[in-house]
């Protein structure tokens, strides 16, 4: 049985979206560019935007 010693440090997830292109990232840092369209418009998804349109169906 694990005692939990045996377990490495977890790092909280957190998310990225690309206003560009729409692709979410989950991710410890911001990435630095959007690996799907080499843009620098990467925003963190933070709780006031579940409700954002982004998040509705279309």
């Amino acid at each position: 049985m694990n005692t939990g010693a045996e377990f490495g440090i977890v790092l909280g997830l957190r998310f990225f979206v690309c206003d560009a292109c729409e692709t979410v990232y989950a991710d410890v840092e911001k990435p630095p560019l959007c690996s799907n369209c080499d843009v620098d418009s990467i925003q963190e998804i933070k709780a006031e935007m579940q409700a954002a349109s982004y998040f509705s169906c279309r």
